[in-house]
């Protein structure tokens, strides 16, 4: 009776254990967040599936200094248990929905509310540097609607996730490559991206397919280049390879800058469009201090029209420039 009595009881506190544990690990991850110094963070739920080893956040919400920093409707991930035992954290899935977040950049440092994630002591370097004997790899990273704005001091910026999936990401796999697909807007701009890379090995590759229409540029240079206006138009294959201290890029598409404007000091020129189809190619040095550029070549079609220069009281103009 005596052996009965205590593995019931092992089997009730094991049973309130894995009751409490979303409990527990809601109100860990609250206090954790205020204690960064959030004005006030909530949590709805904490579900685990501890047959399917699934976690899932539910209703996640941030304030910082009066407004929300971070909601988020749900993230979700299942892990491969028996992975874990070859060193390998191994997600079958990873996905975001419904996710709104405003960052802030101040000189060198990128914000998430009171939270440093670059630059100064911010958390992923402290993750990227602490060592770890575990691989981390993933099936699939899924983004669903998820908006991010990043506050400048000059500007803002916003950016639209309509969906992003990341598929093959393996430490342990280095030449399986990884593919991405992007859907979303850019200030309002529609965007789509290709991609298949291997961002592992030794020599990197990347290879991109980049389609976006009527971006406007002057939000995203203000900040270095305030007299520059223009709406931009692309369709770019880009491949890229990195290997050391040695980058080859090559482009080939178009490229149209329309409504163009540039001021400077007391001159200013002005532009109906300025448009480029063709192929290109570079080589550079990324070592410091040397010349970045050893090798530059180009092959297209360069054309603008409604050329207008300024300059004091001193006007040219050219209808047609190709």
């Amino acid at each position: 009776m005596r052996l009965v009595y205590w593995i019931a009881s092992l089997l009730l506190v094991g049973a309130l254990m894995l009751h409490s544990a979303p409990y527990v690990a809601r109100d860990v991850i609250v206090y954790s967040l205020i204690e960064r110094g959030a004005d006030s963070a909530k949590l709805k739920r904490v579900r685990i599936d501890w047959f399917n080893a699934k976690l899932e956040l539910q209703g996640l919400d941030l304030s910082y200094q009066g407004r929300s920093a971070l909601s988020g409707e749900r993230l979700s991930f299942d892990i491969y248990l028996q992975e874990l035992l070859d060193n390998r954290l191994r997600l079958s899935g990873l996905r975001l929905e419904g996710i709104s977040a405003q960052l802030t950049q101040q000189d060198q440092l990128l914000l998430l509310g009171p939270i440093v994630l670059l630059g100064g002591e911010s958390q992923v370097q402290k993750l990227e540097e602490s060592e770890s004997s575990y691989e981390f790899g993933s099936d699939l990273i899924e983004l669903v609607d998820v908006d991010i704005e990043l506050l400048q001091p000059n500007a803002s910026q916003k950016l639209n996730i309509e969906r992003l999936n990341i598929g093959g990401l393996y430490q342990w796999s280095p030449l399986e490559a990884t593919d991405l697909r992007f859907v979303g807007h850019l200030n309002g701009a529609p965007i789509t991206i290709d991609s298949s890379a291997l961002p592992l090995p030794e020599r990197k590759t990347l290879s991109v397919q980049l389609a976006l229409r009527q971006l406007e540029l002057t939000p995203l240079v203000a900040t270095f280049s305030p007299g520059l206006a223009a709406t931009v138009d692309l369709n770019l294959n880009v491949e890229l390879a990195l290997e050391g201290y040695q980058a080859w890029i090559s482009q080939s598409g178009s490229v149209q800058l329309s409504e163009v404007s540039l001021a400077l000091d007391e001159s200013r020129a002005e532009l109906g469009s300025l448009s480029w189809q063709g192929e290109s190619s570079q080589l550079l040095n990324l070592q410091e201090g040397a010349e970045p550029l050893i090798e530059l070549a180009l092959n297209g079609l360069l054309g603008a029209d409604q050329i207008e220069l300024l300059q004091g009281d001193l006007a040219a103009r050219l209808s047609t420039f190709s």
